[in-house]
């Protein structure tokens, strides 16, 4: 769920699974001026609350050179589905904080491959698609947050201080703090808000995770509230991943 120019191969599976990195920073235009009678940290962690609350669906940018991942979140369930198109061919990732589902490359032949999140490497990029919702994850660690007008934020986030309340969102912390290094404390990032208190964008460059090239998380919320009915596949099409795609970097 990063950018970059290439996308991630699960090679161990035949699969190729698109993860989009790039080393570019946030381009969003100048934020407004700063709005100090306002509780920024307060309204930014209300916002994600709400946010997490409801079923929505999401845009993750993938560059210039790549499929944009699309998906939507079941509050209910906790599930996430997104999806992404690479070489004429489809892969879905199916999250729910404890294991991640793979489907759709041909040479999966109809399976479904499943990864605990808990065994990811540190250095394995599919830790980003483990977590269901990532953005209120990562914004868990807020360290300074400022709110431009009425709805624009911009701050940075300690990587270190990210609280995690599953195995999938322990990973992704893992993934995106082990090669930060001493940048890990002062990570900027930006988000909005609409007017009825949801978060609408999120964008965040994370240090060193592209081979050590920075990368961006950029991603979009729509359909607050929208009937999403995501479920974990199930069955004897689903089998377990080998060794090889849980130590790939």
């Amino acid at each position: 769920m990063l950018r970059r120019s290439k996308g991630t191969t699960l090679a161990a599976l035949g699969g190729v699974l698109v993860l989009a990195l790039t080393g570019c920073g946030p381009t969003s235009t100048p934020a407004a001026a700063p709005t100090p009678t306002v509780d920024a940290a307060s309204a930014l962690a209300a916002a994600v609350a709400k946010t997490a609350s409801v079923d929505l669906t999401y845009v993750l940018d993938a560059g210039p050179d790549e499929s944009d991942i699309n998906g939507a979140y079941d509050a209910t369930s906790g599930v996430a589905v997104s999806s992404t198109m690479s070489d004429g061919q489809t892969t879905t990732f199916t999250a729910d904080g404890d294991s991640l589902y793979l489907a759709g490359p041909s040479d999966l032949n109809g399976l479904t491959v499943r990864l605990h999140a808990s065994r990811l490497a540190p250095t394995n990029p599919l830790a980003m698609f483990a977590d269901p919702l990532p953005p209120a994850t990562l914004l868990s660690g807020v360290a300074s947050v400022t709110l431009h007008g009425d709805t624009e934020f911009t701050g940075s986030i300690d990587l270190g201080k990210i609280t995690t309340t599953n195995d999938g969102a322990a990973a992704l912390r893992t993934y995106v703090t082990t090669p930060a290094g001493d940048r890990a404390a002062a990570v900027a990032f930006q988000a909005a808000m609409n007017a009825d208190g949801y978060l609408v964008s999120f964008d965040v460059t994370l240090p060193n995770v592209d081979n050590g090239k920075d990368a961006e998380y950029d991603i979009t919320f729509a359909d607050f509230g929208k009937d999403v009915s995501n479920a974990v596949p199930a069955g004897e099409s689903v089998i377990e991943a080998p060794a090889e795609a849980y130590n790939q970097s």
